[in-house]
Parts: C-alpha cells; structure tokens; sequence
C-alpha cells in the first residue's frame, strides 16, 4: 500500500502537467463544439449546427478530401524515400555513414519556412526553374502550374519530412541482427526476399511511426497551403485557422478540429490494416 501510495504522489506531477497541457485544452474545444457561435466568443444554447456544418458542407468536405490525399501522397513519398536514405547510411554507406547522418540532421535545423520560400523562388513564374528552361529554350513563357498547387504543396512538405522518416527508421535498422539477414542469405534468399521477409517486417513499426507522423502534420498543415498551395492546394487546417483567428467562430473552429481527429483515425486505422494486409508490420516479427 505504502508503495503504491508513493507510486501515486510521483506520479501526481506528471498527470497534472498532461491534464493542463492536453486534456484541458481538448475539453475545451469540446465544449466550444457544442456551443452557438457568436463573434470571438461562444454561448448558450448548446447546438449541434456546428457539427451539421462540417460534415456535410460539401466545401469542407472536399478540402478534407484534399488533406487527406495530400497527407497520404506525401508520408507515402516522404516514407519510401526516407527508407531508402536510412537503408543506405545503415547498410551500404560504410565509413561516411555519420557524414550521411550528421547533413540528414543539419537539413533538419534550416527552417520551416525558410524552405517554404525557397521553394517559391524556385517554383516562381520568375524562378530559377522556369529562367532555366527558358534559357535552354524549352519554353517560351514561364510554367504557370508548377506553384500555387497541389504538386508544390506536395513537394514542399516533402522536403521537410524526409529528414524525420529517414531518421526514424534509421534508428529501427541499426537494432536489426545483421546475423538474421545473413542466416537468411545462407537459407536461399536473395537479397530482395531477404529484405522483404526479414528487414522490412522487423522495421515495420518504425515505417508505420514515420507514416502516421508525417501524415498527422501535413494533411493538417495551414501554412504550407497559404504559401504555396493556391485553390488546388487548399486544405482543412487552413479553414480552422481562418475559423478562429478571422473569423472569430470558435464554436465552428472547434467543431473542424473534431472532424479531423475523427476523419484522420479512420484514415490511419485503415492504413494499419493495409501496412498489416501486406506484412510490413508483422505480430511477433
């Protein structure tokens, strides 16, 4: 009992920073959904207009569509091409692996929104790529589509989370046994199997953190799509800040929020299932 009770009171720190830290803030939010909006401010009595409005507003409904599909595309991209820079540094790089890891770390600290505008300079109708393929005479006038849409939001938010797979990853392969893979190897397999039935089942978890963890921030994302997204690259965060901040309806702002928790679990519940269909995450692997 003893034990327990000062199990309890160390504990009591902890809980109490996380109830006031995320729960309250969440409750809040809750409260607020319910709520009639009135300007920067909310009140009696309760409603569930605000729900009415972001699940079926066919305009909410199609910018969830687009986060949802620019959030896949890019944890989908930003996965496979971390998994492959990790897989280097951990199996094929040798003597310049902490080279490899120390710049995949300094691209880390270059900056939000410092990338986010260089990506407009090189996106630009004045951009170096368009003053390039002008200059070799590929195009007479500067390519309009390639900013302000979706394959720029796309490549921007690319750019910024390779680095966070990439290291995710890194850190699953340097605990996998090179003597399994060997064993493997001496057993038949080539190194595409090898891969297939030992590497990658035994690094599926770190694949799927490195999934869900680029997910949850782009297909949230309200920057990106202000900078660079244009109407194409519109997204559902971008209306919850407008929500809160410019408008001033806290109670519809809230009721989004919960609309993108419940429409982005379902989105990663099903990804689980799909990752588990195809035996990159494995029980007991």
């Amino acid at each position: 009992m003893r034990r327990t009770a000062a199990g309890y009171l160390l504990a009591a720190p902890l809980t109490l920073l996380v109830a006031a830290l995320l729960v309250l803030p969440i409750g809040t939010f809750l409260v607020y959904s319910f709520l009639t909006p009135g300007q920067y401010r909310v009140g009696l009595p309760l409603t569930l207009e605000n729900y009415r409005l972001a699940f079926f507003d066919p305009t909410y409904a199609k910018l969830m569509l687009n986060s949802v599909r620019i959030g896949l595309v890019t944890a989908a991209v930003s996965t496979v091409m971390g998994y492959i820079l990790a897989y280097y540094a951990s199996f094929q790089a040798g003597k310049v692996k902490m080279a490899v890891l120390a710049l995949t770390v300094i691209s880390i600290l270059g900056g939000y929104l410092v990338r986010i505008y260089a990506w407009r300079i090189v996106l630009g109708t004045e951009g170096v790529l368009n003053s390039a393929l002008g200059a070799l005479g590929l195009t007479s006038n500067p390519l309009q589509f390639l900013l302000f849409s979706r394959s720029a939001v796309v490549l921007a938010l690319v750019n910024i989370y390779i680095p966070f797979t990439a290291l995710t990853v890194f850190a699953a392969l340097e605990n996998v046994g090179r003597d399994v893979i060997e064993a493997a190897r001496d057993l038949g397999a080539g190194p595409l199997r090898a891969f297939a039935r030992v590497v990658l089942p035994l690094t599926g978890r770190a694949v799927f953190t490195g999934f869900l963890f680029v997910f949850l921030l782009t297909a949230a994302d309200y920057v990106t799509p202000q900078l660079i997204g244009g109407t194409s690259g519109a997204m559902i965060g971008v209306v919850v800040y407008d929500q809160f901040v410019r408008l001033g309806n806290w109670a519809l702002g809230a009721a989004l929020s919960f609309y993108i928790v419940i429409v982005f679990a379902a989105v990663l519940a099903t990804s689980w299932l799909a990752l588990r269909a195809f035996g990159v995450l494995r029980r007991g692997a």
